[in-house]
């Protein structure tokens, strides 16, 4: 983090939700890290005992307003991560990513007027790219999936609920790192020795390593002039399938075959896990609505807005971040 994030930092009371997923608790052990705040946890479990005194944890969800209330009340920064990804309907994903953003938007200026609320969306509410030319924020928003209608419905609650707030939206596209729970299938299939490509025809992508968006929070919630503005926090790196296939397969022991499978696989196997909805209490990981994200062949955005108003370079390319990723997955057993 730079020296001027750190010393917005200082002596804060930040509420956070999403504390204790994947981005979140690499996020708030960064900031507990980095300066002498003090954070406040929405939670439905323990807080792990490593973050310290520090953290408060704010027992409830999205949808007790009492519990956000309690979290946002006299804070100085409030860091909205929460959301769904996987649910079965449109109004599922609607209560969750949009109705609550609203809600806690509406709260935090009521009860705090906090220095800076700041959202993180998804590439997924812009939609997908051209091939060849990356998506950026001027670009007429097309989300193809539900999931990114309702975090572009969720960025629209902020706006309308902000009334005098201070605000700064960032759209990350695929993040990946440690403790990420969907991409790392693909590495344990790869340590099994293969590894499959949807289509055979190319692909590109954008990622952003974890700690790589973690201070690209940080910073452009420091940064005066990301004030109501809406951000893509990638590397400006593009990742063809292929490519992405190749950096899995380095990052492990052993050779890896690669190929490609049928591009209409996924909204098959979509279909079926759609049919098996009375069964499941929450949708697997490949749904329609996924199956509906995975048809374009591009999604690339162009983080050079960010990198212009924040000062925030993304540091890990992705033959780097697997490895790490890769590391992490054999020290804790995942592999």
């Amino acid at each position: 983090m730079s020296l001027h994030s750190r010393e917005f930092l200082g002596n804060s009371r930040i509420a956070i939700t999403g504390a204790t997923g994947f981005i979140g608790g690499r996020l708030a052990r960064a900031i507990l890290a980095a300066a002498p705040a003090e954070l406040r946890m929405l939670t439905r479990r323990p807080l792990p005992a490593d973050l310290g005194p520090r953290a408060v944890a704010i027992p409830g969800g999205l949808e007790d307003e009492e519990a956000l209330r309690r979290l946002v009340s006299g804070a100085d920064l409030v860091l909205h991560l929460a959301g769904a990804t996987r649910a079965w309907s449109e109004r599922d994903f609607a209560a969750v990513n949009a109705d609550a953003v609203g809600r806690l938007a509406e709260l935090a200026r009521v009860e705090a007027s906090p220095r800076r609320f700041v959202l993180v969306s998804s590439l997924a509410a812009a939609g997908p790219s051209t091939t060849g030319r990356p998506r950026r924020e001027e670009d007429p928003c097309a989300p193809v999936s539900r999931y990114g209608a309702s975090k572009l419905a969720g960025e629209r609650a902020l706006r309308e609920a902000a009334n005098g707030l201070s605000w700064t939206i960032l759209r990350p596209p695929a993040v990946y790192g440690p403790g990420e729970r969907d991409i790392l299938e693909m590495f344990r299939m790869a340590s099994r020795g293969w590894l499959p490509r949807l289509g055979w025809r190319r692909r590109e992508f954008s990622f952003v390593y974890v700690d790589d968006l973690v201070r690209a929070i940080v910073e452009a919630a420091a940064a005066p002039a990301c004030v109501g503005g809406t951000y893509f926090a990638a590397h400006p790196e593009v990742v063809d399938s292929r490519a992405f296939a190749a950096a899995i397969a380095g990052a492990l022991p052993g050779r890896v075959r690669s190929f490609g499978i049928p591009s209409l696989l996924p909204r098959a196997l979509g279909t079926l896990a759609g049919l098996s909805r009375p069964f499941l209490e929450r949708p697997p990981l490949l749904n329609p609505d996924r199956a509906r994200e995975m048809a374009p062949r591009s999604w690339v955005c162009d983080p050079s807005l960010l990198r212009r108003d924040a000062g925030w370079e993304p540091r890990v390319e992705m033959a780097e971040g697997a490895k790490l990723t890769a590391a992490w997955a054999r020290e804790t057993g995942q592999l």
